[in-house]
């Protein structure tokens, strides 16, 4: 996606991803009524802060982050995500909420130990860990050799068919 990206090619407008915007903008309407998070009784939200646009030339990322909330001190990343919670979440909304987290630390210098996943029926949380770090800091070195002219070789995997760049990748 990054190597399209970078050639100026814009992903195909995918239902997916309408559905998404729209469910977002419905959520953030009914989070401005509520004192916890997604009417959930477990997180007592004192603030939220919508659509931040977050950028650090030191960790060499910039995002928009779905939803900040904070929770007594601590400043909490939430992504919103479609589909039915997973046992599991996927690596790539680990390390997307991840690398928010990170953006998050620098923008109001603090530490955080977590982030939030919110999914259609409820929320999943993840741990901070060293690896997870580790693994947005190799992620951004991957982009940046991308960036300079490497293209990455491309395996066929099951969630291609739902990608934007599907019609123009050679897999």
């Amino acid at each position: 996606m990054v190597y399209y990206h970078l050639l100026g090619v814009k992903e195909a407008d995918r239902e997916y991803m309408r559905s998404g915007k729209e469910r977002q903008q419905d959520l953030w309407s009914r989070e401005k009524r509520r004192t916890t998070l997604a009417g959930l009784r477990k997180l007592k939200v004192d603030e939220r802060i919508y659509g931040l646009s977050l950028s650090s030339e030191r960790l060499c990322l910039v995002g928009t982050l779905d939803m900040a909330v904070r929770v007594g001190r601590e400043w909490l990343v939430v992504e919103v995500k479609s589909g039915k919670r997973p046992k599991n979440p996927l690596l790539g909304h680990r390390v997307q909420g991840a690398a928010y987290s990170m953006l998050l630390e620098e923008r109001f210098g603090t530490i955080t130990k977590r982030f939030l996943l919110l999914y259609d029926d409820g929320y999943l949380e993840v741990k901070m860990t060293p690896q997870l770090r580790n693994h947005v800091r190799w992620t951004v070195k991957q982009v940046i050799r991308i960036m300079r002219g490497w293209i990455p070789p491309v395996a066929p995997r099951r969630r291609c068919s739902s990608c934007g760049y599907h019609m123009l990748c050679p897999v």
